[in-house]
């Protein structure tokens, strides 16, 4: 069973690492991953996988765990897309940040899903188990979700579903960006550097926001199935 007292985060990313390393230790999945990888690589048809010996309630746990993770990790390289302007006027400042900003808000929308996917997961592998799936305290951690970040899922629903969402500090901008393409106002063009200091403060700090509220919740969602997820290592799935 599957010690979490030091770190509760990281915990559950161990039994998926223990599976890695069990599934590796067949040579002839050794060699199908082998040849699968570089089929993927010169783009040759796909390598037909090794047929499945892990029960499928334990392969959707495996997914749905590295899932979150990788939600979570995501924020991390959105921090340096957000520092970077690589372009050099091929694409407009205001374009650029605005992709940024509707990846930031499509990642808090696709984590509640995937955490919804999870305690799914848990639901599924519980019976084999013989543990008890926590449907109270799931609930609690979806709607403390929710409304940790309702901000960012409205914004990324109205994106979606009604019209383009532009923040004030990338209207601002944007209007800059505008009004000083013309020769007659190049002369404001000092006033863009100002607009993008300010628009990436505020959005490296909602990033770090969402990026807590995801670890939070994270944690509490592992805190709260640990008694389901911890007995399935290798050995006792």
């Amino acid at each position: 069973m599957a010690k979490t007292a030091d770190d509760p985060f990281n915990a559950p990313s161990k039994i998926v690492q223990q599976h890695a390393l069990a599934v590796m230790r067949s040579a002839k999945r050794r060699r199908v991953t082998g040849e699968s990888l570089m089929a993927d690589m010169l783009g040759l048809d796909p390598v037909p996988i090794v047929r499945r010996e892990t029960p499928e309630h334990l392969v959707e746990f495996l997914y749905a765990t590295l899932h979150l993770y990788a939600s979570y990790y995501r924020f991390d390289q959105y921090r340096v897309v957000l520092r970077c302007y690589p372009w050099r006027g091929r694409v407009s400042r205001e374009v650029h940040f605005s992709i940024c900003t509707h990846a930031i808000l499509n990642e808090c929308y696709v984590f509640e899903e995937r955490l919804k996917n999870f305690f799914e997961a848990i639901r599924n592998c519980a019976p084999a188990i013989g543990g008890e799936f926590p449907a109270s305290q799931s609930s609690i951690i979806l709607r403390s979700y929710h409304r940790s970040l309702t901000s960012f899922l409205k914004a990324r629903g109205v994106h979606t579903h009604q019209s383009d969402f532009v923040p004030r500090e990338l209207e601002r901008i944007r209007l800059i960006e505008m009004l000083t393409a013309t020769n007659d106002m190049k002369n404001l063009r000092f006033t863009l550097p100002l607009a993008v200091r300010n628009f990436r403060a505020i959005w490296q700090n909602n990033i770090d926001g969402a990026q807590r509220s995801i670890k939070a919740h994270m944690t509490a969602a592992f805190g709260c199935t640990e008694h389901v997820w911890s007995h399935l290592t290798p050995r006792g799935k």
